[in-house]
């Protein structure tokens, strides 16, 4: 009995010694209420809710289907957006709007001014490039199909289907307006600008297209 019992005091004796080595117990922990939010997964778009779309994420483009300019006419000066090169027939401070919209392969441009000679009929087309410091900067009509021979006046390539044409007559307050549609859409890098001319577009054979002088220029390309 003696020897047993030796033997449990011992055993005794090296539990209690691996227990304090090992420390004391430690109660069992528990969750926090509030647990650390997660890093949000990115949306379709490539941005994090609430947060900002990633680099290179695409765009709706104000030039998408199409654009709209309203400006006020002035003397040439680089960056201007509608220029007079006369002042009594398109005086300074006139105002005109062109919008463009590009429908089922298909384009239209529709003209608006104000403050131009009143009750007055003009001629007006889109030109292959932009205004400029000489009225002769914006080039020749814009053409779908065009003509080999320069200036164009054949009626098989100067007329309203296969050239953009605009021809308004101002009201007693120099008002007007104008809308062409053509079954095509206009090549990068050209049809950049409005041309308003003196008199109405002709058709005859020989003058087809032709409008008299240039009055003043709009940019609506950039």
């Amino acid at each position: 009995m003696e020897r047993k019992y030796g033997i449990q005091l011992l055993g005794a004796a090296a539990l209690a010694m691996v227990l304090a080595a090992c420390g004391p117990a430690e109660p069992d922990q528990e969750l926090p209420d509030n647990p650390s939010p997660q890093t949000a997964a990115p949306t379709a778009s490539g941005a994090t809710p609430g947060g900002t779309a990633e680099s290179g994420s695409p765009s709706a483009s104000a030039g998408a289907e199409g654009q709209e300019v309203s400006a006020k006419f002035e003397e040439y000066s680089a960056g201007a957006t509608a220029i007079t090169y006369d002042l009594q027939r398109v005086p300074v401070g006139a105002e005109a709007e062109v919008e463009v919209e590009n429908e089922d392969g298909g384009t239209k441009v529709k003209l608006k001014v104000e403050g131009l000679e009143p009750d007055t009929a003009f001629g007006s087309h889109v030109h292959v490039a932009a205004c400029g410091e000489n009225p002769d900067d914006a080039g020749p009509h814009y053409q779908n199909k065009a003509d080999p021979q320069k200036p164009s006046t054949d009626p098989a390539y100067a007329n309203p289907q296969n050239e953009i044409w605009l021809d308004f007559t101002t009201d007693g307050k120099g008002e007007g307006e104008a809308e062409s549609e053509v079954a095509w859409k206009l090549r990068d890098g050209e049809g950049q600008s409005v041309v308003i001319h003196a008199m109405p577009t002709a058709t005859e054979t020989g003058k087809a297209g032709t409008a008299g002088d240039r009055l003043a220029c709009i940019n609506i390309r950039q």
